[in-house]
């Protein structure tokens, strides 16, 4: 169960707290170390010496933090059992992936933020959770405005988007997603507390404006989702069943009339934000990538092993578009690509299972811990609609996407639990059955 610290947030973080704040801001980078590193390629994911190197103390790292709570992390495996099985899938892949090394030595990475995530899960409470993130995402805000004033030649991109600022990032849009969604537990915890309210200002200041000098268009338009959802949320648990099923109806016919409007005005929408229409090339790269999946669609071509550059499959999409494809710039058919139509089924049943437990625990708990889970399922779905983030080994939000999976399940199961075993508590005033209220058996919420 997650949390079996009690005491306030500033006697707990301790030691392994500042270890783990310093993991998640290694995370979010991808990887990447300032002054140290070359920034290209901006996936992250290049495997030099140095990069391989960092790794192993990263996964050294988690192994000494996650020790002591082995037992209970291997009770809260079987939360995670459908994300753990898409781990063990990527592991396996080995077997007929079109480099094997890669996929192995990428596999293996890919536990240590999954182990990561069950060890927050474990040691730390919602709340904690959230404060974690939130002071990664202050020192992250403020390292890299710090770099690219005092550095420019580090903090400022230096290629195509001459002038905008990445910090202590490789790209300006890596950047960008880390300010989105380190935003989001400040917007949870925003109104909670004066202290937390003070918290949730500064960082949102500072990623305000790092967000802002990176002029990536995408990020501000995901920042002000990450900002609505946690209102949206509590909006929507206060209203009864019916009022929910009208609101559901109202937002479903605007959703229809807007894709109706965007497929009148397309190019003009994309022109506001500085796309054009294929969506700075990303068309070009779905379509190759589309044509790779169809000649291996159960399977795929191992994990981590499609995008070569001239070596293998991914040949084909880089003379096509004459550029050297990172990734599909879409999470879906990157997992596609690499773990087949296997692979996309588990993640997307992980996925059904989150998204469920979030509604259920919003409506029956609405706490800090079910506004941010759902928030990051949310987050996941558009944040993979035009970039990858899903199943990368030096990836923050691969950690976010499994802490909040396990989260939410842990804490539905719980409340349905205690549902069953507490007898209905009714009003004094002769009415409906009040509602019970879960406050929690393992820790602070």
């Amino acid at each position: 169960m997650s949390s079996y610290a009690t005491s306030p947030f500033c006697n707990q973080l301790g030691l392994s707290g500042l270890v783990a704040v310093f993991l998640m801001l290694y995370l979010s980078t991808h990887g990447y170390l300032p002054f140290s590193m070359s920034a290209y390629p901006v996936s992250g994911d290049a495997d030099g010496t140095l990069g391989i190197a960092v790794q192993a103390l990263f996964l050294l790292g988690v192994s000494v933090l996650a020790f002591p709570y082995a037992k209970r992390m291997t009770k809260a495996a079987r939360l995670a059992a459908p994300v753990l099985a898409l781990v063990v899938f990527a592991v396996l892949s080995t077997a007929w992936s079109q480099d094997p090394a890669i996929t192995f030595r990428r596999s293996v990475m890919l536990l240590g933020p999954t182990v990561f995530a069950l060890f927050l899960h474990v040691r730390y409470g919602y709340r904690q959770q959230l404060e974690l993130l939130l002071a990664a995402g202050i020192g992250a805000a403020a390292l890299s405005i710090a770099v690219a004033v005092i550095f420019p030649r580090v903090g400022l991109d230096q290629t195509m988007h001459d002038g905008a600022w990445q910090g202590i990032y490789p790209q300006k849009n890596v950047c960008a997603r880390a300010c989105v969604f380190f935003a989001l537990p400040a917007a949870v915890m925003w109104g909670r507390t004066v202290r937390r309210t003070l918290l949730a200002v500064l960082a949102l200041v500072l990623l305000g404006v790092l967000l802002f000098e990176t002029h990536s268009a995408t990020g501000m338009l995901l920042m002000g989702v990450a900002l609505l959802a946690p209102l949206g949320m509590r909006l929507m648990r206060k209203l009864r069943t019916n009022e929910s099923m009208v609101l559901g109806t109202v937002l479903t016919a605007c959703a229809i009339a807007a894709l109706f409007f965007m497929e009148a005005w397309f190019a003009d929408v994309l022109l506001i934000f500085g796309k054009d229409s294929t969506l700075t090339g990303r068309t070009a790269i779905w379509d190759g990538a589309v044509e790779a999946i169809m000649k291996q669609p159960v399977l795929g071509y191992g994990y981590s092993a499609f995008w070569l550059g001239l070596k293998g499959e991914s040949a084909n999409t880089v003379l096509a578009t004459r550029w050297m494809v990172p990734a599909a710039h879409n999470g879906f058919l990157d997992l596609w690509l690499q773990l087949g139509g296997v692979g996309l089924a588990l993640f997307l049943v992980s996925l059904w299972q989150g998204c469920r437990a979030a509604v259920w625990c919003l409506r029956h708990v609405g706490r800090q811990g079910a506004e941010w889970g759902g928030g990051i399922m949310l987050m996941t779905i558009l944040y993979n609609l035009d970039e990858t983030s899903l199943m990368i080994p030096r990836e923050l939000l691969w950690v976010l996407y499994c802490l909040a999976f396990v989260n939410l399940r842990s804490m539905m199961f719980e409340s349905r639990s205690q549902l069953t075993e507490q007898p209905p508590i009714r009003t004094a005033t002769a009415g409906p059955v009040a509602e019970i209220s879960w406050s929690g058996t393992a820790g602070v919420r």
